[in-house]
């Protein structure tokens, strides 16, 4: 049997029991896959597993919640899959912690580099994109995914850019240790 004729049976079987609202069974029919598939893609097996298991709680949700789909169930699955998988090992937002003042923590380290430079002199004369990519990343905070976003450039041009920026800043600070 051909892989399309194995897929036209597994969508069928797929779309029988979405049609009987037995969602329970159709994920648990693909649950064997999913792990598979994030063994491959994770470090070790208890990463896999639980990417697996998010990856089941999202399908679950989705299709209590009545979605539909325009491709093939076995589609959804893959694809949600590869967003778990990314979602992983994507950067966790650091939590906020407040900071308690204390009289004898001493001066603030940064004040000394604040009043030495002045970010603004140090940044003069970059290039239009270059300093655009250091306002946003220095000043505003933001990651280089967030600035490619609000450029409209694409996140390689925003990386080299702003290591284009550090190069430069590194040279206007100390010429001799450039």
């Amino acid at each position: 049997m051909s892989s399309r004729g194995i897929h036209d049976v597994r969508d069928i079987a797929d779309a029988r029991l979405l049609e009987a609202g037995d969602h329970n069974d159709l994920v648990e029919s693909y649950y064997g896959h999913i792990v598979r598939r994030c063994r491959a893609r994770t470090r070790s097996e208890a990463e896999a597993l639980e990417v697996a298991a998010e990856v089941a709680i999202r399908l679950l949700e989705e299709l209590k919640r009545g979605r539909q789909y325009r491709v093939p169930y076995r589609v959804v699955v893959n694809k949600v899959i590869d967003w778990k998988s990314k979602e992983h090992y994507a950067p966790k937002p650091l939590k906020e912690v407040e900071l308690e003042e204390h009289e004898d923590s001493g001066p603030d380290p940064y004040s000394a580099f604040e009043s030495d430079y002045d970010l603004d002199v140090l940044l003069e004369g970059l290039p239009t994109r270059e300093h655009e990519v250091a306002v946003l990343r220095l000043r505003e905070g933001l990651e280089p995914e967030e600035i490619a976003e609000r450029l409209g450039a694409n996140r390689n041009a925003v990386d080299q850019a702003w290591h284009r920026v550090k190069q430069k800043l590194k040279e206007r600070i100390d010429p001799r240790g450039a």
